[in-house]
């Protein structure tokens, strides 16, 4: 695998991170007004944004401009005035939302983004409270083998940085399964748990020596990732911080 395609398989990984909305296929925009719709998405990707644009995108049960909207949120330094409305949708009760919405917010590829949000936020120190709850319902995505959202979850979970998913982490990549690998990846590289001569142990023992080699040059290629959040936050891999 060459450097070039290294980068760009990072670039890939970091986008499938701050912009799932680059993998938002498979969900039907609801059948709302064209005009107001498009005016809704033009102003969310003009990254001028508010609190109610993300209740109005979820509301319309616009999956384009929710996911949008969800994409600039994750990388706000301070998304405090989101996280309320995105964690009132989280539990949605029958008494704050209609069928239509809790059917839309239950869809797992908008719950999966949701769960994005709020475990980055905990990560992040923007969000009180645990976030094991979020982390559990993407390991139930996992457990559920979802193949279109199947490398997104692993990612997600990766962020959590929870030393007990390592092994589901290792699991994945001992498959050498092209459609999950690289995702779980990103996941162990993202974590602290690992150390590289771990890393090494793992790739001498992939049969598909171009896995072993990626897995090696990614690693390497994010411990600038690792080396800022691991040594900011000192228990970062620890629940104590959830």
């Amino acid at each position: 695998m060459s450097f070039q395609a290294l980068f760009f398989g990072i670039l890939q990984l970091l986008c499938m991170v701050l912009l799932p909305a680059c993998r938002n296929e498979g969900i039907p925009v609801s059948d709302n007004d064209d005009d107001a719709i498009y005016s809704m998405r033009q102003h969310i990707s003009d990254k001028s944004i508010s609190p109610a644009d993300l209740v109005k995108a979820i509301e319309t049960r616009d999956i384009d401009a929710t996911l949008k909207a969800l994409g600039l949120i994750r990388k706000m330094s301070s998304p405090e005035p989101f996280l309320s409305v995105i964690k009132k949708y989280w539990d949605c009760q029958s008494n704050i939302c209609s069928a239509e919405v809790r059917d839309f917010v239950g869809d797992p590829k908008v719950k999966l983004e949701f769960a994005d949000c709020l475990i980055q936020a905990k990560k992040n120190r923007r969000l009180a409270g645990s976030s094991s709850e979020y982390a559990d319902y993407v390991r139930q995505i996992l457990k559920e083998g979802r193949p279109e959202i199947f490398e997104r979850a692993v990612i997600i979970l990766g962020i959590y940085s929870d030393p007990e998913d390592i092994h589901f982490f290792v699991r994945v990549l001992q498959q050498e399964d092209v459609k999950s690998f690289s995702g779980a990846v990103f996941a162990i590289s993202y974590s602290c748990a690992m150390k590289v001569n771990d890393i090494q142990d793992l790739a001498e023992r992939f049969h598909d020596k171009e896995m072993a080699r990626y897995l090696m040059e990614t690693w390497s290629a994010l411990s600038f990732v690792r080396k800022s959040a691991c040594s900011t936050y000192e228990n970062i891999c620890s629940k104590d911080m959830r």
